[in-house]
This record gives C-alpha cells, sequence and structure tokens, in this order.
C-alpha cells in the first residue's frame, strides 16, 4: 500500500486559509476604494474608477478556489485517518460561509457611489 506524500485533508485545511485570505484582500481592496473615493492626487492603487476590473477577477478567482476547495473536501473525505473523526461537518459549514462572502461582495459592484 502507498500513502500518499502529503494529506488531502491537510492541503483543504491549506486552501480553506488561502481563500479565508483572498477574501480579506479582495474586502481590504474594496475599503480602500471607499476611503480613497475619487483623489487623484494621492498615489493609491485603486480609487473609485478603477476598482472594478481587479476586484471582479479576484472574487472569480476566489469561487474557482472555493469550488475547488470543495471537490478537495469531497476526496479527503475519503482519507484513512490515523488521529480519529475528521470534521468535515465544520468544513463544509466554513465553505457556505465563505460561499456566501463572495456572493455579498459581488452584489457591492451593483452600488452607486454616493
Amino acid at each position: 500500500m502507498m500513502f500518499p506524500p502529503k494529506s488531502g485533508r491537510k492541503a483543504v485545511r491549506l486552501r480553506a486559509a488561502a481563500t479565508i485570505d483572498e477574501l480579506g484582500h479582495a474586502y481590504t481592496m474594496l475599503m480602500s476604494a471607499w476611503i480613497v473615493g475619487d483623489d487623484s492626487g494621492k498615489d493609491v492603487p485603486y480609487t473609485s474608477t478603477n476598482w472594478v476590473k481587479p476586484f471582479r477577477r479576484r472574487l472569480v478567482a476566489v469561487t474557482a478556489q472555493v469550488h475547488a476547495g470543495k471537490q478537495q473536501m469531497m476526496l479527503a473525505t475519503w482519507e484513512g485517518s490515523i488521529r480519529g473523526r475528521w470534521p468535515k461537518d465544520e468544513y463544509f459549514k466554513l465553505l457556505q460561509v465563505q460561499e456566501e462572502m463572495i456572493a455579498v461582495l459581488s452584489q457591492v459592484r451593483d452600488v452607486e457611489w454616493v
């Protein structure tokens, strides 16, 4: 019997952490664009006019990462366990929360700037 070089469950944990990190970066990008507004005198990467396309790209990448994580989690549930039961229900709840966050953030771009 050959053992995998890396645990699937560890890969699920690392992907979940990376997804949370990317969601945090997307939220930070959005907040920095809102805080700065349309002040063209400052040297900032995102203003109220140029944040939509990079924000959309980041959300699409995070969405793909969440869907890949869901597939990876399905495979990790079949992996044998030495340390006891794996709390797959908790990881599925985490994925649901991440999907809700993506859904809410994807609706933000439709809001008009005041």
